[in-house]
């Protein structure tokens, strides 16, 4: 029995590491799973946003929390190496549904426009983009005119969703 289970790894062809496409985002519970998913099939924007990420030098690692109870979204930066920036997307989960997507997309604009920039890797980069590029709405928070266009975008995207299949 062992033989055989080897023999057929043999006969099994296994694609190689460079050809096999591993995601950039990456929902880190059932709930964000669930968002991620609804939203990619509902926003063709938010479909987008995903396309150029994966592209990118970037890993976004998406989660729903209840500890932002001022907050709908945030975007942190939790690491940078010479090959990978990783960054962490946080959806307030007393949104309803069809919100959590519309920050959702706000939110994955905030990780393009940090993709977009090779130099930003610490809170401190990130802080002078977003002032480069967006202003400040408070101590350590941050907008940009992109980022709630998107927003405004996925919404539009929402309410033109049939359902059906993209």
């Amino acid at each position: 029995m062992v033989a055989f289970f080897l023999a057929s790894l043999l006969v099994v062809p296994v694609a190689p590491a460079s050809v096999v496409a591993i995601s950039r985002v990456r929902p880190i519970s059932d709930g964000s799973r669930s968002l991620v998913k609804d939203a990619v099939q509902r926003s063709q924007t938010v479909q987008r946003l995903m396309d150029e990420l994966q592209a990118r030098d970037i890993i976004v690692y998406v989660d729903l929390t209840l500890d932002l109870l001022s907050d709908r979204g945030k975007t942190s930066v939790v690491t940078a190496q010479s090959t990978v920036r990783i960054l962490r997307v946080l959806i307030n989960a007393r949104l309803d549904p069809r919100q959590r997507i519309e920050v959702l997309g706000h939110e994955l604009q905030h990780a393009v426009e940090i993709a977009r920039e090779d130099g930003v890797g610490t809170d401190d980069t990130m802080r002078e983009l977003f002032l480069r590029i967006g202003y400040s709405t408070g101590p350590k928070a941050f907008e940009t005119i992109a980022a709630q266009n998107v927003e405004a975008q996925v919404k539009r995207d929402l309410g033109l969703w049939t359902g059906k299949g993209r």
